[in-house]
């Protein structure tokens, strides 16, 4: 393959000037309706209308880049490519950023060399995929394939903002959410940093991905009683941080004995008053746990609350929700055997494989033939600083998706 100097260095200044939005103190956070959203927003249009297309956002804060070649083009389905524009707490600079621009240089380029397509194709970047401001990931999917309803719109942060008084705050319309959502999708497309060490340890530069894991996660809260660190005997006390700990011990064996492809972590957790001299009075805590099999994700379920409801006996009070239940997913057949072919004609080394994490090709492929490519990171760290793939593989998939686009679009 005889790279596109110009193109490449696109691939390098686009990741690391998105990469320096949002780092405050050292860390970086991107999350909705933030002044890093807004910032990394008008950064992304930016990079749209260098490309030539027509940059515009929805009622929720999704970006678009569009080139309306067609006077029937409200008509007709789209090409839908993309990925998300936001990070976790404290993340690296191309989870969905990659996605993102991997996206739009494919449709650039796609444009460049054969012409304006036959069907319409849009970039997107997606509001708030990862959820970690609102306990509520894939914002701009579903708000796009399903809509937003009012249960989504009164979620608070841990401030106590609104999800829709933040959309207001931000200069979004709360009224205007159904606007959102869309029935012209032809197929959405998301390429992706794998944030796992398969493609890396097996020498494969692609993943075509044909399966996404179950997602389901349990908001946990167990009350006891505030008492004096110092006076209160230990056989006296109504600890909800020892409860928490004995049930987050026990999680490991819980998991295994339903499967033992299934994972399972208590990954934000906060005891209050959090005070070193005062016996914790209430503890919050989450449980993510996945797996590619529904049954596997509904035993695992009833087994978490199970054990949960056994706290009861430590003398404190727990209840809990089931914040997110997200199925397993499979990928169009038809995209996966088209990227198949791509790659094989490329002759790039590549494997089929399933993805542990949650995307939003998932949200998409409920309504819409939907598919997900893979990149590798470096020794597959992902949600971290540290986390990193190289401008080569971003040129690769790139270049794959430019392959596909020419059969779908052109």
């Amino acid at each position: 393959m005889v790279r596109n100097v110009e193109l490449f260095k696109k691939i390098d200044s686009y990741i690391n000037s998105l990469g320096q939005i949002g780092i405050k103190d050292g860390i970086r956070w991107r999350s909705i309706f933030t002044e890093a959203d807004r910032e990394a927003k008008m950064l992304f249009k930016d990079f749209i209308e260098k490309e030539g297309l027509v940059a515009s956002e929805d009622a929720v804060g999704n970006v678009y880049g569009r080139l309306e070649n067609s006077e029937d083009y409200d008509n007709v389905k789209k090409v839908l490519v993309g990925s998300h524009i936001d990070t976790v707490r404290d993340g690296g600079a191309f989870d969905g950023a990659a996605g993102m621009i991997i996206g739009l240089l494919a449709v650039a380029e796609s444009i460049k060399r054969f012409g304006s397509p036959k069907i319409p194709i849009e970039v997107i970047a997606l509001a708030e995929e990862e959820g970690s401001r609102y306990s509520m990931a894939y914002v701009g999917s579903k708000a796009i394939v399903h809509g937003l309803g009012e249960k989504e719109l009164n979620i608070e942060d841990e401030n106590g903002i609104s999800f829709k008084n933040a959309m207001f705050q931000a200069g979004y319309d709360p009224k205007q959410v159904a606007k959102a959502k869309r029935g012209d999708i032809l197929t959405y497309m998301e390429a992706h940093i794998e944030q796992g060490p398969v493609l890396e340890k097996t020498a494969s530069k692609i993943g075509i991905v044909e399966r996404i894991n179950g997602i389901f996660c349990l908001e946990v809260e167990i009350v006891g009683r505030e008492d004096h660190a110092g006076t209160t005997p230990m056989d006296m006390r109504q600890d909800s941080l020892v409860a928490a700990a004995k049930f987050i011990a026990k999680l490991p064996d819980i998991t295994a004995k339903i499967s033992r492809s299934a994972t399972a972590t208590v990954g934000k957790i906060k005891v209050e008053p959090g005070s070193s001299n005062v016996v914790p009075k209430k503890t919050t805590f989450t449980i993510d746990f996945r797996d590619m099999d529904s049954d596997n994700l509904r035993m695992l379920n009833h087994a978490i609350q199970l054990e949960l409801d056994h706290l009861q006996e430590n003398d404190v009070r727990v209840s809990y929700r089931l914040a997110a239940s997200e199925l397993p997913v499979d990928l169009d057949k038809n995209l996966v055997d088209l990227c198949e072919r791509v790659v094989k004609d490329m002759e790039i080394p590549y494997q089929k494989m399933n993805s542990g994490a949650g995307h939003d090709a998932q949200i998409f492929a409920e309504r819409f033939p939907s598919m997900l490519l893979f990149i590798p990171c470096k020794n597959g760290r992902s949600h971290s600083p540290v986390e990193h793939a190289s401008s080569d593989d971003m040129y690769m998939a790139v270049e794959v998706f430019v392959g596909m686009l020419r059969k779908i679009a052109w």
